[in-house]
C-alpha cells in the first residue's frame, strides 16, 4: 500500500519533536515577570499574565510537558478566555496534563512554530480549547494578541475572533497517540436534566494536521480542523467561514493502525452529537473515523467538510452521524446531524463508509456531497464483507435521511453501493443523484430497498416503512454491467412497505453485461415502478430491466420514453408476478424506433393477472428472433393485452404472443402501415389464446390495406437464427432493482416531475 505523502510529513515532525530534550515552561517577560517555573508541576497564576476584562493573557518563551509533568492554569472566577502564546520560536511538546481550574473559562494556546501533543497527553479544560500554530489571535475587530511579533500586540477585552496567518507555509500540529477528551460532567448532568447548555469547543488550527493513532473526544461538544497553507485569518465560529476565506489549504490526515477501538479518531457523539467542522487542501484517512452521533432527545449538530483538491477514505475508514438510543428504556427522539461534503475529489475504497442511519424514533441526517470532478467509490475490505459505500437508512421508526449527490463523474466498481434505505416502520429518504457520467461496474450497486435479506433487525420482514425515490439525472451517459458481480439501480420490498419511485432522465443509457435495472418485491409490499427518459437505450450482453412480484404485493410497471431502443444477446424487459399479485405494465414510447436480437419483452404471471405491453414507435419495430408476449401460467387471471402502434413491423422468427391459462387471453391490437414477416409462420406468429378459457382477439388495423396484405412474406435467403432461452428468474435473495413510474407523454422531465 502507498502511503499518503501526509504520512511522512508526520514523521518528519516527530522526529523534529523528539530532539527537544527536558521539558520546561518559561515565562518570556513581556507581559510581566520572566523565567522559568518550577516543575513538575507547572502552576500557573493569573499573577503571572495580564489580565483585561475577561481574558487573562499569558506569554511564553517556551512551553513543553513530558510525560511525568502537568501544567494547570489559576485564577480568579470572573476570566471567560485564558489566552497563551509562545514566541520563542520552538515549537511545543507536550507529553503530559494540560489543565484549568478556572471554571467555565476558555483556554487558547498559539505557537506560531508547532504544537504536538504525544501519547502520554491528557487535557482537563471546563471549557473550549482552541490549539494554533498561527501567527496572532484576533481580538473581535481590532485587538490582537501576537505571537510572531510580540510588539504589535494590542490588548482588549473583546472576545477571540480569528487565528491569522502571515505567511503560506504555517507550522504543522500533531496528535501522535493521544486521547485527548474534552468533558465536564457538570454540564452533561444538567443536559440529562433538560437544560439548554451552549456547546463548547475543541479545535485545532494551523499548517498541516496530522492525528495518527490520537483521538480527540468531545462527548457532544464541537471539533474544528482548519488546515490552512497561505496568509489570512480562520474565524472561530463556522457561520464566518467563506469559500474563498484562505487562496489555499493545507493537509489534512487521519491515520489509525489499532484497528478496533472504542471511540473515534474524531468523537463528538453525545447527547445530542456535536458539530465536526473540516477546511482543508487535501484530507486523507486511512483506517481513520469520525464520529458525530447522537442520543437521546437532543438533535444531532453534523459534519461539515470543505476540500479544496481530494479527499480519501481508504482502508475501513467512516464519517457517520447514526441515531441510537440512550439505552432501552430510554429511546431517543433526537434527529441525526447531517453530513455535507465538498470537495474536489472523493475516493472511497478498502470498505470506508460515510453513513447517516436513525435506530430510534429520531429522523436520519441528510447527506449531501458536492463534487467537482469524480466521486469513485471502490471495492470492500479485506474480508470481502464490509462494502465501500454512501448509506442512510432507517433501521426502527424514525424516517431516512436525504441523500443529494451532485458530481461531474461517479465512478463506481467492484461491489461498491450507494443506499438509502429503510429496514423497520420509519420511511426512507429520498436519493438525488446529478452527474454528466455514471458508471456502475463488477456487482457495484445503487440501492433504495425496504428490508434487506441480510440485515439482523427482527422486525425488518414485518416493517411498513415506504421507499424513498431515486431519482439520477446523468447529462452525458449511465454505463451498468461489466465485470464479475451484478451492478445495478436497485428497489427491492422485503417488507409490508411501498416501493420507491427512481426516475433517470440521460441522453444514453447502457445496461450490458448482466447489468439490470430492477424493482422487485418478495412481500406484501408492492413493488416500485421503472421509468427512463431518454435518447437511446441499449440492452446488450445480458443486461435487463424488470419489475418482479415473487409474493402477494403486486409487480411494478417500466415505462420507457426514448428515441431508439436496442436489444442483443439475452437481453430483456419484462414486469412479472410469479405470486398472487398482478403483474406490472410495459409502456415503451418511441419517438423513432425499437431493434431487438435475440431478446424479449414480456409481462408474466404465475397464477394473477398478466400485465399489459404498450408499444408506439414513431418508426418501426424489428424483431429478430425475439419475442413479445403477455402470459398467465396457471390459474384464472386473464392475460395482458398487446397494444402496438408502429409506422412498420418486421418480424424475423419472431412471435407476438398474448396467452391464458384458464382465464381469457388478452387481445393483440397493432396499428401499422405493414407487417413484414420472414417465411417461417410459427416462429413469427401473432396469437391471443388460453389454453382452458376464451381466447383472445388480434386486432390488425390499417387505413390502407387489409390484414392479410399487411402480412408479407420477406424472402428467404437469411440465416436462421434459433430463438433464445429465456433468462431465469432470479430469487429475490439475488434481485438487484431500480425503478420508475410511467408517464405516457413525450416530453423530457426533470426529477420534480416524478410522482409518488
Amino acid at each position: 500500500m502507498t502511503l499518503p505523502h501526509t504520512f511522512y510529513l508526520m514523521i518528519v515532525s516527530l522526529l523534529t519533536f523528539s530532539f527537544i530534550a527536558h521539558a520546561e515552561v518559561v515565562l518570556d517577560g513581556t507581559l510581566g515577570a520572566s523565567g522559568a517555573l518550577q516543575g513538575p508541576n507547572f502552576a500557573i497564576d493569573a499573577s503571572f499574565g495580564q489580565q483585561v476584562g475577561p481574558n487573562l493573557f499569558h506569554s511564553f518563551g517556551s512551553f513543553n510537558l513530558n510525560h511525568t509533568e502537568s501544567a494547570t492554569f489559576i485564577g480568579p472566577a470572573d476570566i471567560g478566555n485564558i489566552i497563551n502564546r509562545v514566541t520563542g520560536g520552538q515549537p511545543s511538546s507536550i507529553d503530559g496534563l494540560l489543565s484549568s481550574n478556572i471554571q467555565s473559562a476558555d483556554v487558547y494556546f498559539l505557537n506560531p512554530a508547532g504544537v504536538m501533543f504525544g501519547p502520554n497527553a491528557q487535557i482537563n479544560v471546563p471549557g473550549s480549547l482552541y490549539i494554533s500554530s498561527g501567527d496572532y489571535l484576533k481580538l473581535g475587530d481590532s485587538g490582537r494578541f501576537d505571537a510572531s511579533v510580540p510588539d504589535n500586540t494590542l490588548l482588549t477585552v473583546a472576545p477571540p475572533s480569528a487565528f491569522g496567518f502571515l505567511d503560506n507555509t504555517p507550522s504543522s500540529i500533531t496528535i501522535a497517540g493521544s486521547q485527548l477528551v474534552l468533558s465536564n460532567n457538570d454540564k452533561i448532568t444538567r443536559l440529562l436534566g433538560g437544560e439548554n447548555i451552549p456547546p463548547d469547543t475543541f479545535a485545532l488550527i494551523g499548517g498541516d494536521i496530522n492525528i495518527e493513532n490520537g483521538q480527540l473526544i468531545s462527548l457532544g461538544n464541537d471539533t474544528h480542523l482548519v488546515s490552512v497553507a497561505s496568509a489570512g485569518e480562520a474565524p472561530l465560529k463556522p457561520s464566518k467561514f467563506a469559500d474563498d476565506t484562505f487562496a489555499n489549504y493545507g493537509t489534512l490526515s487521519i491515520t489509525d493502525t489499532l484497528g478496533q477501538r472504542m471511540f473515534g479518531n474524531i468523537e463528538t457523539s453525545g447527547l445530542g452529537g456535536g458539530e465536526v467542522f473540516i477546511r482543508a487542501g487535501q484530507f486523507v484517512m486511512d483506517n481513520g473515523w469520525i464520529f458525530a452521533d447522537t442520543y437521546g432527545d437532543n438533535a444531532g449538530r453534523g459534519i461539515n467538510i470543505n476540500v479544496s483538491d481530494m479527499l480519501t477514505l481508504q482502508n475501513g475508514s467512516r464519517i457517520t452521524t447514526d441515531v441510537y438510543a440512550m439505552n432501552e428504556q430510554l429511546l431517543g427522539r433526537g434527529d441525526g446531524g447531517s453530513i455535507t461534503i465538498k470537495a474536489g475529489d472523493i475516493s472511497l475504497t478498502g470498505g470506508s463508509q460515510i453513513q447517516s442511519s436513525s435506530r430510534t424514533e429520531g429522523i436520519a441526517g441528510n447527506i449531501t456531497l458536492a463534487v467537482q470532478r469524480a466521486l469513485s467509490i471502490k471495492g470492500a475490505d479485506s474480508t470481502g464483507n464490509i462494502r465501500s459505500g454512501i448509506f442512510t437508512n432507517s433501521v426502527n421508526t424514525g424516517a431516512g435521511g436525504e441523500m443529494v449527490i451532485s458530481t461531474d463523474a461517479l465512478i463506481m466498481e467492484d461491489g461498491a453501493t450507494i443506499r438509502a434505505e429503510t429496514w423497520g416502520f420509519g420511511d426512507a429518504g429520498n436519493l438525488s443523484i446529478q452527474t454528466n457520467t455514471l458508471t456502475l461496474s463488477n456487482g457495484s450497486q445503487i440501492n433504495i430497498s425496504t428490508g434487506n435479506r441480510d440485515n439482523a433487525f427482527q422486525g425488518a420482514f414485518q416493517g411498513t416503512g415506504k421507499a424513498g425515490k431515486l431519482a439520477i439525472v446523468a447529462n452525458k451517459s449511465i454505463s451498468i454491467g461489466g465485470g464479475s458481480g451484478e451492478s445495478g439501480l436497485v428497489s427491492n420490498t422485503f417488507t409490508q412497505g411501498q416501493g420507491g419511485t427512481i426516475a433517470i432522465i440521460s441522453p444514453e443509457v447502457n445496461v450490458h453485461e448482466k447489468g439490470l435495472i430492477q424493482a422487485g418485491t418478495q412481500r406484501d409490499g408492492n413493488a416500485g415502478n421503472i421509468v427512463l427518459n431518454v435518447d437511446t437505450l441499449n440492452l446488450t450482453q445480458g443486461g435487463f430491466i424488470s419489475a418482479v412480484a415473487l409474493a402477494s404485493g403486486l409487480g411494478g410497471d417500466v415505462s420507457v420514453q426514448a428515441q431508439n431502443i436496442r436489444f442483443s444477446g439475452e437481453s430483456y424487459i419484462s414486469a412479472s408476478s410469479l405470486g398472487k399479485g398482478n403483474a406490472g405494465n410495459i409502456i415503451l414510447n418511441l419517438a423513432d424506433k425499437l431493434i431487438m436480437r435475440d431478446s424479449f419483452i414480456e409481462t408474466a404471471a404465475t397464477e394473477s393477472d398478466g400485465g399489459n405491453i404498450f408499444i408506439t414507435a414513431q418508426n418501426y419495430l424489428y424483431f429478430v428472433a425475439s419475442q413479445i408476449s403477455t402470459s398467465v401460467g396457471t390459474g384464472f387471471g386473464g392475460g395482458g393485452n398487446i397494444i402496438m402502434h408502429p409506422e412498420f413491423v418486421v418480424q424475423d422468427e419472431s412471435p407476438i404472443i398474448a396467452e391464458a391459462y384458464g382465464g381469457p387471453g388478452g387481445n393483440i391490437n397493432i396499428t401499422t402501415t405493414a407487417i413484414y414477416r420472414f417465411p417461417i409462420a410459427s416462429l413469427s406468429r401473432i396469437s391471443a389464446s388460453s389454453q382452458f378459457g376464451v381466447d383472445g382477439e388480434v386486432y390488425i388495423n390499417s387505413p390502407t390495406v387489409d390484414m392479410n396484405a399487411m402480412l408479407a412474406i420477406l424472402p428467404d435467403d437469411y440465416v436462421e437464427v434459433e430463438l433464445p432461452k429465456k433468462c431465469r428468474y432470479k430469487d429475490i435473495s439475488e434481485i438487484n432493482t431500480f425503478y420508475i413510474y410511467p408517464e405516457h407523454k413525450f416530453k423530457m422531465r426533470t426529477p420534480e416531475d416524478f410522482p409518488e
